[in-house]
């Protein structure tokens, strides 16, 4: 088992009020911080460790759990002190196979923090050469400690001698009864170990009267007595610079509490930033989650981009594809309406035909009415006339027939071209509107494409 005690606490002002009071009751090493304490207790000759729960960030239970699980440290005893912890906390840290030997709170006394941590180090051996330890730089002074020292390592009270005179030899008498023995010098500093011991002021013994020495001794006694009271009065002298310090101790420990109060404030809102700094850290992962959210929302963007762009292609192919056929369909017309326009003409032509007949047939008629009126006078040559007139008549009636069975040709030629005119129109106008609709379509998919990029 070791003998030395390992302090581990990043609080600068506890370490600062503890660490004379530790050191002189224990051989004693501070660290500021966890990182490469668990190595050094390995190597060290520990006996325990006061272990702070807030230091490096509260990794306090943490460091005491990795001692635990370590079998080089199995007899190392391990000693918890905390700020903020509750007895809540404690007690569930108790129900854990990583326990601490000994629970301690902040603020505490530095008496009261030796106190508990005895049963687990060794005291510090006291040095005979050096009896106050490490006390000699404490709050009382060097220069004051050092005349204090000075003052109590005066050798006791010699003995006057006696005179050189030769004396009659007397038997000495039985002592004279001791004044009581002042209270050590330690107690009155309030200190745990005593200080050097006070000179034990020795009485001469009594001598009977008639041995001619009582004018000597009531001289040595006179001298004792005054020695005594000047260091009765310089013990109350330091008695009251004792009560004054401890006075100043007190308001010391009343500063000591508030700073300690307003290191717990503090301690509080440095724990309310940490969980600002969490809330913080968890928005922000929000906003990254957000981020991502949208990341993938961008990809499915550019992806329906690229499918109406892809969509928008593919119209404008089926649009060149409808372009086209209006096209053939157009000149199909034109076709179409040239084909009517010599059907017209041809008609034109076939009527005027017809009129260059009728007005034959008219002269024929008039000829017919003089050829009457000559009808007496040349019926013979008239008979021969109509004969040859009515072959003229048959075949230009053959001719009439003709012409007009080729004018309903025609005319159903003209029905059945202006059919095919109707349908290729509404075929036409079906296609145009279809293109009208794929274009709308278009406009429709390049405006929302737009508006989804923006």
């Amino acid at each position: 088992m070791g003998h030395r005690l390992l302090v581990v606490d990043s609080d600068r002002r506890f370490l600062q009020d503890h660490k004379a009071s530790l050191e002189s009751a224990f051989e004693v090493e501070f660290r500021d911080g966890t990182e490469g304490s668990l190595a050094l207790l390995e190597c060290g000759d520990f006996a325990a460790v006061l272990l702070c729960v807030e230091a490096s960030e509260n990794k306090g239970y943490s460091l005491c759990s990795a001692i635990r699980r370590s079998p080089v440290l199995a007899d190392l005893k391990v000693a918890l002190i905390s700020a903020k912890a509750t007895e809540e906390e404690y007690a569930r840290h108790r129900s854990l196979k990583g326990r601490a030997d000994l629970y301690l709170h902040k603020p505490i006394r530095p008496n009261a923090l030796v106190s508990a941590l005895s049963p687990f180090v060794p005291l510090k051996p006291e040095d005979p050469d050096n009896p106050l330890g490490d006390m000699g730089g404490t709050d009382l002074g060097d220069e004051w400690l050092e005349s204090l020292r000075s003052e109590l390592e005066v050798d006791a009270v010699p003995h006057v001698a006696a005179p050189r005179a030769e004396a009659p030899r007397v038997e000495p008498a039985a002592p004279a009864p001791q004044p009581p023995a002042l209270a050590p010098v330690s107690v009155l500093l309030g200190l745990g170990r005593p200080l050097l011991p006070l000179p034990a002021v020795q009485y001469v013994p009594a001598v009977p009267k008639d041995a001619g020495r009582v004018e000597l001794l009531e001289a040595r006694v006179q001298d004792l007595e005054t020695k005594l009271v000047a260091l009765s009065d310089e013990v109350d002298h330091r008695d009251r610079a004792l009560e004054e310090l401890g006075r100043q101790g007190e308001a010391a420990q009343g500063l000591l509490e508030e700073r300690t109060r307003a290191v717990q404030e503090l301690e509080t809102r440095l724990a309310e930033a940490e969980a600002a700094r969490e809330r913080s850290v968890q928005e922000l992962e929000e906003l990254r989650q957000s981020a991502e959210v949208a990341r993938n929302l961008l990809a499915e963007k550019n992806q329906l981009a690229m499918d109406v762009m892809e969509s928008n292609q593919l119209l404008q192919a089926q649009l060149a594809e409808a372009r086209e056929e209006a096209e053939r369909l157009s000149r199909s017309e034109r076709e179409l309406l040239a084909q009517v326009q010599e059907l017209e003409t041809a008609r034109n032509d076939s009527l005027a035909a017809q009129e260059q007949l009728q007005g034959s047939l008219a002269d024929l008629h008039r000829q017919m009415a003089d050829q009457e009126v000559e009808h007496d006078r040349q019926q013979m040559e008239l008979m021969a006339a109509v004969d040859d007139r009515d072959a003229r008549l048959a075949r230009t009636e053959g001719v009439i027939s003709a012409q007009r069975e080729q004018i309903q040709l025609l005319e159903q030629e003209k029905v059945s071209a202006g059919e095919q005119i109707l349908i290729r129109s509404n075929r036409l106008l079906a296609l145009q509107d279809h293109l009208a609709e794929l274009e709308n379509q278009t406009r429709l998919a390049l405006d929302l494409a737009k508006a989804e990029i923006t």
